[in-house]
């Protein structure tokens, strides 16, 4: 993740580098510029980083789910309160 980071300061640095040609009307687009680059990137790698933290974390939310359907499943309203710590 570090080095997707990387990447993108990288980047971004270089566009202004490239782009900016030293004026200072172009110095206000810049940080567009790097919300540009971190969502064109992410768009690109999410499906991969979202299936490795699904497998990273699997267990854990079977865990909730079950957690949850088991709190949902009680139909005294008190004691959801109760699991809330309310």
């Amino acid at each position: 993740m570090a080095k997707i980071f990387h990447k993108i300061n990288e980047i971004t640095e270089t566009f202004f580098a490239d782009f900016n040609y030293g004026k200072s009307e172009t110095r206000k687009m810049m940080p567009f510029c790097k919300t540009s680059v971190e969502k064109y990137v992410f768009e690109k790698v999410f499906s991969t980083l979202y299936g490795m933290y699904q497998i990273k974390f699997e267990k854990q939310s079977n865990m909730f789910r079950d957690k949850t359907s088991e709190i949902l499943k009680e139909k005294n309203h008190l004691k959801h309160l109760k699991y809330l710590d309310v």
